[in-house]
């Protein structure tokens, strides 16, 4: 009987603590509906000097909202103002044990990291970029949806370099956030996911109690 007592009380805790988790979520920004994902798009990772990394994580900020229901995403300026507080930088943001730990401390269910590889040398007329994207659970570190595209732009007017990379930008945003609608699973798996962790973290010490004769033993 006191094994299973401590088992329900554990999954009562875990329930109770995904139940905040889902609190924190949605009081930070009033007004929200009750089923909106808290998102983060974090500055891509880019050496093109054409194809800015936060630039581009606008692009994406803006097609998200554009493109996606219930979803609510965490503007740039306030990304960086909790960063700043926490003395936290965003080199090697792409790493999963990076990305999560900020994801956690904005108060989000999921976090979109990416970057930029250049194919071709973006000129008046032309270039291209490959973008690679993720989105990562922050309670579980699963990878919810990823995506690869080539993106390229050619005309025969010339144009000014940056607006030739604003253009491949703008496309790469539009075309990737619409590949990403419907994969953002229901809100309630996202923020299960601590409550799971729990789970498991605890189950091992409830394994260790066991009866035997009658009698409790650790």
């Amino acid at each position: 009987m006191e094994t299973k007592t401590k088992f329900l009380f554990w999954l009562a805790l875990a329930a109770s603590l995904a139940g905040c988790a889902a609190e924190r979520a949605s009081i930070q920004r009033p007004g929200l509906r009750g089923p909106s994902h808290r998102l983060a798009v974090l500055p891509f990772e880019s050496a093109n000097p054409y194809i800015p990394g936060a630039v581009l994580g606008d692009y994406f900020t803006v097609s998200i909202l554009q493109n996606l229901d219930d979803v609510d995403v965490i503007e740039r300026k306030d990304l960086m103002k909790v960063l700043q507080e926490q003395k936290l930088s965003l080199s090697g943001v792409i790493r999963p044990e990076k990305c999560l730990a900020i994801g956690s401390i904005l108060g989000v269910d999921a976090v979109i990291v990416g970057f930029v590889q250049t194919l071709e040398t973006i000129q008046s007329a032309s270039g291209a970029i490959s973008v690679t994207v993720k989105m990562v659970d922050v309670a579980t570190g699963k990878v919810l949806w990823a995506d690869r595209e080539k993106i390229s732009h050619a005309t025969w007017s010339a144009r000014e370099v940056p607006e030739v990379a604003a253009i491949i930008m703008e496309k790469a945003a539009e075309k990737m956030v619409k590949k990403m609608a419907g994969r953002l699973p229901p809100r309630s798996e996202l923020t299960a996911g601590l409550a799971d962790e729990l789970i498991r973290t605890a189950a091992p010490k409830i394994a260790q109690s066991r009866w035997t004769g009658g009698r409790h033993e650790r």
